[in-house]
């Protein structure tokens, strides 16, 4: 990561960040396996309403997984900001991504990464 633009420090500084757990799903676009990966990030919110982003697949999804989480894993999430992002820069419309989404959100609502050669198979 390089920064353009730094109004507390210097700009001329570069950032190597390197992520070691993830959630990689494969999806289909059209007829074209991907391996695409996942990532969730679940935090406290100071806000009245909780935020919840979706960036690579649709924001209405993302609520409704939320929303069965809560409902069938008695899970109380509305107290947290959530985010989630396809890696990539990649829009998918795959209702496969759906479990690996679960996957990342519990994991970091539980601050636990996924199990090395963790498998999970289904929508």
């Amino acid at each position: 990561m390089r920064v353009l633009k730094n109004r507390f420090g210097p700009s001329d500084e570069l950032v190597v960040f390197s992520m070691r757990q993830s959630a990689v799903v494969m999806a289909m676009d059209g007829h074209k396996p991907f391996a695409v990966e996942v990532q969730a990030l679940a935090s406290r919110t100071v806000l009245s309403i909780p935020r919840r982003t979706a960036l690579g697949f649709d924001t209405n999804r993302l609520n409704l997984i939320l929303a069965v989480l809560e409902k069938r894993l008695n899970l109380n999430l509305g107290q947290l900001d959530i985010y989630a992002k396809i890696g990539g820069g990649l829009a998918m419309r795959d209702p496969g991504l759906d479990l690996g989404v679960v996957a990342s959100v519990l994991s970091s609502f539980y601050d636990r990464p996924l199990q090395p050669g963790a498998v999970f198979w289904g929508e």
